[in-house]
């Protein structure tokens, strides 16, 4: 038999331990609701914003984002504030009552339609028909507000349309970037105003990640609605919206794209089916970027980070090819090594290197070699220039390191209109420049040249204005919401001219002779006269990479016009085709 006092004495241990146990779950329990509230578990987790969470039902009306436009203050974002009825799902309750039915009429709805697409709504969400919001009147939102019918709110609405989207890889995409939020010293003070969350749409690409702290804008417009645990809107609680009240923000940016002619660049890839490409159309007197178009399309609510659809093909160097004659040409001519009517006839001299010579001996001045890209008179001239005098005249050119608008911006002393903007190169560091070989394949635009069809069409720029050498201009300006200047950028070019008028003046007249007599003589069937130079790049026996460079109308230049597509069957001109119905477009434009 048990002794009592140890009985008691086992107790009472029992007892000791059970308190000790309820007042660390009193403390525990303590600590989370009063102390851990903001940053519970090693996760950072907001209980009272959880809590909030689970209670609310919300509509986003606006993400509070800057518009991005045209020239011409179009939405190249196709964005537009509209009329529209917002329905939260509790409605469901209500679906057979006599204000539904009210409903339908002020909408001209059926009311089986109506009560179906209520019926299946599972989260907040505007009244759609396809997909689209319907739009509704000013006096249908007042009779639509008389009816009083929580969950049903008729007000506005920023309505993004896709199919009015344009220049998406020139705009960029928006995307979660939790851990750069938290950790990015630029966004603490809007995280602690509440502007931002670790959860908030940011710029990934384009535009949108350039200019992302100023499009940003100072928080979401949206409308809530408190619900209880059975998804019902608490008594005396009604709907909330909070809207930020600012005349202010957020900014905008004003671009240099013109809407039209960047839907025309658009057009002409999709109607030739280019998989893979990039135009690039700049004003011929300052470079200014009126258009940049790239394929493959790529949709901006659905994108996917790890593919390369959503990347801007313009900003992008690929092998020019005989593009890059261009260079050796003003080189040449500049330093007096060759003049146009000098005459060349191959004597076999570069059959060492496997050079693609494509010309019997026959002579050609190299004005007719430039017009028919005869690849061994640029080897022979290259040769004459060396190494280099061909990459010192490249840089000047812009076609080294980037093109693209660059300079101080408020306390950034190098910042960058253009996101993601590849440099372009003659030689890569570890190339041996004193090999022949490896000047004879520079000199038509391989070995290891790369270009950006940007910097392409800034050659032609440079070509037009004598050797006078232009960043290309995406951005304007930045405007405030209520359209005053907040920002101007003005247009840059470089200090030093490039070459003599006589040297640009003689290249106006080689590219002409592309078009007369040369591989450009498709081009004669424009709507305009165009000069230009055209070059591929085998990529196989069937495919090639396909460029055309050039301007128009040849009697008073207006645009400077870059095209380049990758992969393609050998067999068709699709460069050349795409460069001729983007300027003929554009002849209609000017008419």
């Amino acid at each position: 038999m048990a002794h009592p006092s140890r009985n008691k004495r086992r107790m009472f241990q029992v007892l000791i331990l059970l308190s000790m146990l309820w007042v660390a779950l009193l403390g525990r329990l303590s600590w989370i609701q009063i102390i851990a509230t903001r940053d519970f578990s090693s996760h950072h987790i907001d209980l009272i914003t959880n809590s909030i969470r689970q209670r609310k039902q919300e509509f986003i009306l606006s993400n509070g984002r800057g518009n991005i436009y045209d020239r011409n203050q179009q939405s190249l974002l196709g964005q537009k504030e509209i009329r529209t009825v917002i329905i939260f799902p509790f409605i469901k309750q209500e679906i057979n009552t006599e204000n539904i039915k009210t409903l339908a009429d002020i909408l001209n709805l059926n009311l089986t339609f109506l009560t179906n697409k209520m019926s299946k709504m599972k989260s907040p969400n505007y009244l759609d028909i396809d997909g689209n919001p319907i739009e509704i009147t000013f006096e249908q939102q007042k009779k639509i507000e008389a009816l009083n019918m929580p969950g049903i709110l008729a007000t506005t609405y920023t309505f993004q349309d896709a199919e009015q989207v344009l220049a998406k890889h020139v705009i960029g995409f928006l995307g979660q970037a939790p851990k750069e939020i938290l950790e990015n010293e630029t966004y603490q003070d809007f995280l602690k105003r509440g502007i931002l969350k670790k959860d908030s749409l940011i710029g990934r690409s384009g535009l949108q990640k350039s200019f992302q702290e100023l499009l940003m804008g100072v928080g979401e417009s949206k409308i809530a609605y408190f619900v209880d645990n059975q998804r019902k809107p608490l008594n005396g609680l009604a709907s909330k919206y909070q809207i930020p009240e600012d005349p202010y923000y957020p900014l905008s940016l004003v671009t240099t794209i013109d809407k039209e002619v960047q839907s025309f660049a658009e057009k002409e890839l999709r109607k030739y089916g280019i998989e893979d490409g990039s135009v690039v159309v700049l004003d011929a007197k300052n470079a200014d970027i009126l258009a940049m178009a790239s394929a493959p399309d790529f949709q901006l609510d659905r994108v996917n980070p790890t593919s390369t659809d959503w990347n801007n093909k313009a900003v992008q160097v690929i092998e020019p090819g005989s593009i890059f004659k261009t260079v050796v040409a003003i080189a040449g001519l500049e330093e007096g090594v060759v003049t146009p009517q000098e005459k060349f006839a191959y004597q076999g001299e570069y059959d060492f290197y496997h050079f693609s010579v494509d010309q019997d001996s026959e002579e050609m001045t190299f004005s007719d070699g430039y017009a028919d890209s005869i690849n061994f008179i640029f080897g022979k001239v290259a040769e004459w220039l060396g190494p280099e005098k061909i990459e010192e005249y490249a840089d000047k050119l812009g076609l080294v390191g980037q093109v693209g608008w660059r300079g101080r911006f408020f306390n950034n002393e190098s910042f960058q209109q253009i996101d993601n903007e590849q440099k372009n190169r003659v030689f890569h560091e570890n190339t041996n420049k004193k090999d022949l070989g490896s000047i004879l394949r520079t000199a038509i635009g391989q070995q290891d040249v790369r270009i950006s069809p940007l910097a392409a069409a800034n050659l032609v720029v440079t070509v037009l204005n004598d050797g006078e050498v232009y960043q290309p201009r995406l951005v304007e300006k930045v405007v405030y919401k209520n359209g005053a200047d907040y920002y101007q950028f003005s247009i840059h070019k470089n200090e030093e001219k490039v070459g003599s008028p006589r040297t640009y003046e003689e290249m106006r007249k080689m590219m002409e002779k592309v078009v007369e007599e040369g591989t450009g003589k498709i081009l004669r069937q424009a709507k305009w006269k165009l000069a230009g130079k055209s070059g591929t790049a085998e990529t196989d026996k069937t495919k090639n990479n396909q460029w055309f460079i050039g301007y128009g109308p040849v009697e008073s230049p207006k645009y400077a016009v870059a095209v380049a597509v990758k992969n393609v069957s050998t067999s068709k001109p699709l460069a050349k085709q795409v460069f001729m119905g983007i300027m003929d477009d554009l002849a209609d434009y000017e008419d």
